[in-house]
């Protein structure tokens, strides 16, 4: 089903009038399908969380729900300026296995910080008032 029905007609209408669709189907054939993307939101008890880094200018992400502890969708990278460098695999499993370690059930505090080290890492999550 489409998103938005109405607005979808309105356009294939509006093509229509101007002999687009009708240029474009005789060139490619007979429309068999439309599709709208539109922007969603995250189902409830998901959550997209975010690493960043100080000694990278890029972001990770992932949308995560740590009551089931299940993830929907793949982890991603973002560029914080033009020239920045992707964060290495290893930064990507650190952000993944410190996610996994310290957001579990309904509720847990944000943000977490994470020190590290050569050897090892000091991970603080806030706590939740009570």
């Amino acid at each position: 089903m489409l998103a938005d029905e109405k607005m979808m007609q309105a356009v294939e209408q509006s093509l229509k009038e101007q002999g687009i669709i009708e240029q474009f189907e005789q060139e490619n054939g007979p429309v068999r399908g439309r599709m709208m993307i539109t922007i969603g939101e995250v189902p409830e008890g998901f959550y997209p969380f975010i690493g960043t880094f100080d000694f990278y200018d890029s972001q990770i992400g992932v949308v995560f729900n740590p009551a089931t502890m299940q993830a929907a969708s793949g982890i991603w990278t973002t560029p914080q300026k033009s020239d920045a460098e992707a964060p290495d695999r290893s930064w990507i499993d650190f952000f993944v296995q410190t996610l996994v370690q310290n957001v579990q059930g309904e509720s847990f505090g944000i943000p977490v910080y994470s020190f590290v080290t050569d050897e090892s890492d000091l991970t603080i999550v806030p706590s939740l008032p009570e």
